[in-house]
């Protein structure tokens, strides 16, 4: 008994124990992906590394790493805020490294000069010759930095006076030998690599890297008699720190900047100790049954020791695997985030190199359940597609999301380009299969067999008003939706409807969260009448810009679709006013398209003037809202829009035991009538400027919804939705009102910094937040990720409700349960022996 009670006492105190700063993590990268070029500061303790050479130009950072343990002393930007877009080919800088500075020119020609121990600016200036390469020369005047190409011209390295030039008045050709072989005479150990198979050899030992993977440079960083020290880049973005002694090579350190280019990420749940499923009983990790034995097994292994670190984290969900993946590297990760393991990879996996590359998860629980819509997905599966335009086709893989165990994998011919994806449920080698619409409307199953395809055919019959889809042509700005139905053995598309902006450019498309859980199907207001909400799976947005680049954009806008015989809405110019009159920074140039996917309409438009697009506008969709973000260049601010859609009201006197209102539970997107909800809007705005947005995940939706943002100042922000509530009102709060817990409205939303999710950690580069939900209603799980920087952290939206408070005395809780326990056995003896002795007279 003593025994349980302490256990229990432990459980208790791991549970509600403040845990501020031991929940969240931050991984810092060096931003630039794989090395390229690096070098020691004078020291040899300062690595720094760049992924820029003579011939690569595709970064804009700038770091440097402490030789020691490998970890980021600083970090630099070193693009101008017009040079930082990663898809064209003018991005990036010239890097020169010396012993004591580092020199980077960026594309607008910004020459700057940074200390190469502490990141800090010692000297910039403007050159004409965007295209000029650096270097630095050594003669008796000391160190100048060179700057040219047939005529450099010269600077003092530390001071950037000019001066005359000494020796190197030419631009020296770069060594590629240097890269290729490393060698340390002391201890006879060399350090050479094979483009062909990555395979790094010494005289005295070898490393082999993964067969997918090559190096790009070695570095020899120090070299003794007893020690030789090598650092080695590979081209998915592996750095290391090699040491050779004795024959024997040993990893000091490693770290993967492929992390700092993260493209998508999801969190999976891996409390579950159920590791063995049968794939033809796949459903088996879904009953009940299998369940409580997981829960008993994870208790046993709790009480015996084997979940050490882990404790009552693996009862109550926390355990969660960040999948990552990287475009950039090619590569999968997989990333522990709980315990004294939290930051490091569980697993990381190279996959082909392609065009692009999409973690497909998503399916349902059973083949009967509709699209996933409202069905958590608990199976592990998860399909890795890539596409490769150069082969034509694509390879993926199934793996097990937690443990990142291949299950099975192949290539695909495709005849013609993917359009679409569609996650769907299988019962054959991969329980998380799909169907890829190409654009000539055909479709292809991945895995590519009978049983997929079947598993397909089925799941498209149960769906009883037809199984849709779309497509959204960014290039074109067309978005057309799609019914995928079942025609005997094969499956058939049907064009349903198309939607096109003209002279638009698609520049952000937002869907809802299909494991999002509504909580309730109305919002109660204070005079306890009833707002329904617009709730449609079906709805995603579509954030368009104004592409016409002649002096009066409007004026074409109107012209075009007077042509059609019709208005784009949204862009109506007010009573008695020309198009020609209104100012050009009163024009609008960004619109928020709300689009059914079903019929392919646009049920409202809401257009923005002054609209800059860097940073690239956010979007969020949770419940009936709709939160987007854009920064004006008019107010220098970011506006924050919210559209709150609703089918109708209930008044207080509408609904009682005696009387209800006449509704129907049917809905159709295809009937017009119904199609069109009641829209709110509001428009806020925050000094600090927004690079993304996400919504806080709780498994019940009882806890309030949070906007998570993630601001340029690298800080993320979690605001409550009460303060963007588009019916704040203008004037002075009512009682009614007030008991809803309205505020009047105040265009400014405050930021206040100690009250950043992130605390005092700087998360650069955010731009895309995810947020998984736990067993435990008020906790939250974020990962910030797109960036420099991988964020994850736990909070609690509506505090913690469901759990003890920090002033709960749990000793005064346990005594007081001994002592009932102990009067209880008393009062069972007591009257044991009483019954025996009335049974005796």
């Amino acid at each position: 008994m003593l025994l349980l009670i302490s256990a229990s006492l432990q459980i208790t105190h791991a549970l509600f124990k403040e845990e501020a700063g031991l929940l969240d993590f931050l991984v810092s990268t060096t931003g630039h992906g794989p090395v390229r070029t690096c070098g020691l500061d004078a020291t040899g303790r300062i690595l720094i590394s760049s992924n820029n050479d003579d011939t690569t130009i595709s970064s804009c950072y700038l770091a440097a790493r402490s030789v020691e343990n490998g970890n980021v002393l600083w970090r630099r930007r070193v693009c101008s805020e017009d040079d930082d877009d990663d898809s064209t080919t003018t991005t990036g800088y010239r890097v020169a490294i010396s012993p004591q500075s580092v020199a980077t020119l960026d594309r607008k020609g910004i020459l700057t000069v940074w200390d190469i121990t502490t990141g800090s600016l010692l000297w910039d200036m403007m050159v004409s010759d965007t295209d000029a390469v650096l270097w630095y020369t050594n003669d008796d005047g000391g160190t100048k930095l060179a700057v040219g190409n047939r005529n450099p011209t010269f600077f003092e390295a530390s001071t950037g006076a000019p001066t005359e030039g000494g020796g190197g008045a030419s631009y020296p050709k770069p060594d590629t030998t240097a890269k290729m072989q490393k060698s340390c005479s002391k201890n006879k150990a060399s350090m050479s690599f094979s483009k062909t198979d990555g395979l790094i050899t010494s005289f005295t030992s070898e490393f082999a890297l993964p067969k997918d993977d090559t190096v790009n440079s070695i570095e020899m960083i120090s070299c003794t008699e007893d020690l030789a020290s090598f650092f080695i880049a590979t081209e998915r973005g592996t750095s290391l720190m090699l040491n050779v002694s004795d024959g024997k090579s040993s990893v000091k350190w490693s770290v993967e900047e492929g992390l700092g280019a993260v493209d998508a990420a999801i969190l999976m749940d891996a409390s579950s100790t159920v590791d063995d499923v049968d794939q033809a009983e796949g459903e088996k990790l879904l009953t009940l049954s299998s369940r409580i034995q997981s829960q008993v097994k994870d208790m046993t292994d709790f009480f015996t020791g084997k979940s050490v670190g882990l404790g009552r984290d693996q009862f109550f969900g926390f355990v969660k695997v960040a999948i990552l993946l990287s475009n950039k590297v090619n590569r999968l990760y997989g990333m522990e985030t709980i315990g004294e393991a939290r930051s490091s990879l569980r697993y990381k996996i190279d996959l082909p190199e392609a065009k692009w590359h999409k973690i497909i998860r998503g399916n349902t629980n059973a083949l009967s359940s509709l699209h996933g819509i409202g069905g958590g997905t608990h199976v592990r599966d998860i399909l890795v597609v890539s596409y490769s335009d150069r082969e034509k086709g694509i390879h993926w893989k199934c793996l097990d999301g937690v443990t990142g165990v291949e299950s099975a994998s192949s290539f695909i011919d495709l005849g013609s380009p993917i359009v679409q994806i569609l996650p769907l449920a299988s019962h054959s080698s991969c329980r998380q299969s799909a169907a890829l619409i190409l654009e000539d409307n055909s479709v292809v199953f991945v895995p590519e067999d009978e049983g997929t395809k079947n598993d397909a055919i089925q799941h498209l019959s149960n769906s009883p008003n037809g199984f849709y889809s779309h497509t959204v042509n960014k290039e074109k700005g067309i978005v057309e939706s799609l019914l995928i139905e079942p025609q005997g053995s094969q499956v058939g598309i049907i064009s349903m409807g198309t939607t096109s902006f003209p002279q638009e450019k698609i520049v952000a498309v937002a869907y809802p969260d299909r494991e999002e859980v509504v909580q309730s199907p109305c919002s109660a207001l204070g005079d306890q009448s009833l707002l329904l909400k617009y709730i449609n799976p079906h709805l995603f947005v579509v954030v368009t810009t104004s592409s016409v680049t002649d002096e009066d954009p409007y004026t074409t806008l109107m012209k075009i679709n007077k042509e059609q015989k019709r208005k784009p809405t949204g862009v109506t110019p007010p009573a008695g006013v020309e198009p020609a009159s209104i100012p050009s920074e009163e024009r609008p140039n960004l619109f928020v398209n709300v689009v059914d996917s079903v019929s392919g309409r646009v049920i409202h438009r809401a257009s923005h003037a002054s609209a800059a697009l860097k940073p690239t506008p956010s979007v969020v969709i949770s419940e009936n809202w709709i939160i987007y973000s854009f920064a004006n260049e008019r107010t220098r601010r970011t506006e924050i829009g919210v559209l709150s859609l609703y089918e109708g009201m209930v008044d207080s006197k509408g609904l009682t035991a005696f009387s209800s209102p006449e509704r129907t539970t049917a809905f159709s997107s295809v009937d017009v009538k119904e199609a069109k909800p009641v829209v709110l809007s509001k428009t806020y705005s925050m000094v600090k400027g927004i690079t993304a947005l996400g919504i806080s995940a709780t498994g019940g939706g009882i806890s309030g919804r949070r906007l998570l943002a993630a601001t340029l100042s690298g800080q993320i922000f979690g605001i409550d939705r009460k303060m963007i509530e588009p019916r704040r009102p203008l004037s002075k709060v009512k009682d009614a009102e007030q008991k809803e817990g309205l505020r009047q409205y105040d265009e400014l939303i405050p930021t206040v910094s100690l009250m950043a999710l992130s605390h005092s950690s700087t998360v650069e580069g955010v731009k895309d937040i995810v947020s998984a939900p736990t067993d435990l209603e008020s906790q939250t799980l974020i990962l910030a990720f797109g960036g420099p920087d991988i964020f994850y952290t736990r909070t609690s939206p509506s505090r913690g409700f469901d759990l003890l408070p920090e002033s709960f005395s749990r000793v005064l809780l346990s005594i007081i349960v001994a002592a009932l326990l102990a009067v209880l056995f008393a009062i069972k003896t007591r009257v044991s022996k009483k019954m025996k002795d009335q049974g005796w007279v």
